[in-house]
């Protein structure tokens, strides 16, 4: 990706943790619950997305709803995008939908591309202001991309064992 503007000096990324969720939750997609991770350890850099929702989905003929898992990767700063859409798409292992979320202050090159890399592989984009208090703009939809369900069914275990309240606040 391309040369970064400076954005002046951010808020940490922990600060749009809990409004991101909230904005996920009414906004825009039909969560039963969405919590904020933090720097929690679940595992490798790979494999802890930031903020992790829950939405149900009706299983077929039935009325059985099945839990999905939504995952977003979260940066306060415009800095290291390779690596940062890099972990969003390893999310996709486990995750149904997938959303990028960075600072409104990416450069028209990097947001350009940044637009085109996501709706080739299903990852939502979610554009925001420097402040946690801010707008927050969807400018990519995640696309429903089914996970390895050996994969999904992994995160879950290792999100019991490393937080019981935040496992039963997802999935019941």
């Amino acid at each position: 990706m391309g040369e970064l503007q400076a954005a002046g000096p951010a808020a940490r990324e922990e600060e749009f943790l809990l409004p991101l969720a909230t904005f996920l939750e009414g906004d825009v997609e039909e969560l039963t619950a969405a919590v904020p991770m933090g720097s929690q350890g679940l595992g490798g850099p790979w494999e802890l997305p930031d903020i992790v929702g829950v939405y149900r989905r009706c299983a077929g003929d039935s009325i059985s709803w099945t839990p999905e898992i939504l995952a977003v990767e979260v940066r306060g700063t415009t800095k290291d995008l390779l690596s940062a859409y890099g972990q969003a798409t390893a999310h996709q292992l486990f995750a149904t939908k997938t959303y990028l979320a960075l600072p409104h202050t990416l450069s028209f090159n990097d947001k350009r591309e940044l637009v085109a890399r996501c709706q080739l592989h299903g990852l939502g984009l979610i554009l925001f202001g420097p402040s946690p208090r801010d707008e927050y703009t969807v400018l990519v939809p995640a696309r429903r991309c089914p996970p390895a369900p050996d994969e999904a069914l992994r995160f879950s275990e290792r999100l019991r064992a490393q937080d019981e309240e935040k496992f039963r606040t997802l999935f019941g």
